[in-house]
């Protein structure tokens, strides 16, 4: 998986937008929750990465029964960066 996070910050991510963007790609549909755990990283922070990557066009939210989930998009989106 480093590879493809070296990959992603010679893109333009940080080092932890790369983890949550990959991370978030296998995990489908999850919650800020979900991807700390997966990730290692504090939840709060992955709450500033996520904006980061939807600002970035790389990730997207819908809310289901009054939860917020997250969504990458495809990694087309990241040749278009």
């Amino acid at each position: 998986m480093q590879h493809l996070v070296d990959q992603l910050v010679h893109a333009g991510l940080s080092e932890r937008e790369a983890k949550v963007y990959l991370v978030s790609l296998s995990l489908g549909e999850a919650n800020v929750q979900e991807i700390a755990h997966a990730t290692q990283i504090m939840r709060t922070t992955v709450y500033n990465v996520i904006d980061g990557l939807v600002e970035h066009g790389l990730m997207k939210s819908v809310e289901r029964k009054g939860k917020k989930f997250y969504i990458a998009e495809s990694p087309e989106h990241v040749v278009t960066m």
